[in-house]
């Protein structure tokens, strides 16, 4: 990872995400988890692409960690301990890629981040601090279930059919974040299923509008699933207004209700523009409107992140 782009901006404006994660070795009762190796990737939070990557194994201070261990299953290897820097050399270029930036990984809140603030104690540094911690292991299960099993990386990687865990650091956050992507791509899928099972029902119904499925896919290389999103609207006399509650958080993370915004292509246009985060509440509606059938998505709250 280029110097410039780890140190790049001041610690409140850094909006990349630091994927990271650590291989170590295997505690003891009398000896603690060791750092082996760090790899991390900064990743746009907007559009989840890889930005720049760091990757380096690590020397333990303690000669007998490295005679201990005979060659791993991933390639790790006295000899390529042997070569590697300690901690101590490499702490500042970790600070400098982790200081004030979004932390993201697979079960780091229980164990990389807690080795990492281990690892500057032993070297007598303050530890970098995050914006936030997402980890991918809470997030996953609360938010995506068991689907996987035990949704450690390795049964995820096999459930998304992403190859076989190496159990290397860059690769790992890298496997982490096409997990993440994939696991985005699972709404598409339900959406899909509740249409097919919508559109039956219409059928063995006798209806003879024409179906307009909520799922389509750009014709481009990546074949990108977009669904339609429907922001509905009120007429109150001769003025027609979106019944969407419509907010915008503020740079402190203060959100702020909108005044009811008009009906008005330009004025939303304004609003959403390509690239804007948006937290999105939505529910799923049938219709059958002018012989045009489907299911939709429609807005109840949508709340407008800082640029």
């Amino acid at each position: 990872m280029k110097p410039s782009i780890a140190a790049m901006g001041t610690p409140a404006d850094r909006s990349e995400i630091a994927f990271f994660d650590l291989e170590t070795t295997f505690s003891t009762p009398d000896q603690p988890h060791t750092i082996l190796e760090f790899g991390a990737i900064l990743v746009c939070p907007k559009k989840l692409k890889e930005l720049d990557h760091y990757s380096t194994l690590v020397r333990p201070t303690d000669p007998s960690l490295i005679s201990s261990f005979s060659a791993r299953r991933n390639g790790i290897t006295p000899d390529a301990i042997n070569s590697a820097p300690t901690f101590a050399e490499i702490a500042d270029t970790v600070f400098d890629i982790l200081h004030g930036r979004i932390w993201a990984g697979h079960n780091i809140v229980k164990f990389d981040c807690e080795i990492i603030k281990e690892a500057f104690a032993e070297v007598g540094q303050a530890p970098p601090e995050p914006k936030e911690t997402i980890d991918t292991w809470a997030l996953l299960t609360q938010r995506f279930g068991r689907r996987a099993g035990d949704m450690k990386m390795a049964t995820l990687a096999e459930y998304f059919e992403l190859g076989q865990q190496t159990h290397r650091s860059l690769d790992d956050v890298r496997m982490n974040l096409e997990v993440l992507k994939h696991c985005a791509t699972v709404l598409f899928l339900v959406l899909d299923a509740c249409d097919s099972a919508a559109q039956k029902l219409s059928m063995d119904s006798g209806s003879s509008s024409e179906w307009q499925p909520v799922v389509t896919r750009k014709n481009c290389f990546y074949n990108y699933p977009t669904a339609r999103l429907r922001i509905p609207t009120t007429v109150s006399g001769d003025v027609t207004r979106y019944d969407t509650e419509i907010c915008q958080k503020g740079p402190s993370g203060t959100v702020q209700k909108l005044a009811s915004v008009k009906f008005d292509a330009a004025e939303l246009d304004s609003l959403f523009k390509q690239g804007t985060f948006v937290d999105a509440f939505l529910s799923v509606d049938p219709y059958d409107y002018q012989q045009s059938a489907g299911i939709r998505l429609v807005a109840k709250k949508l709340i407008i992140h800082p640029e």
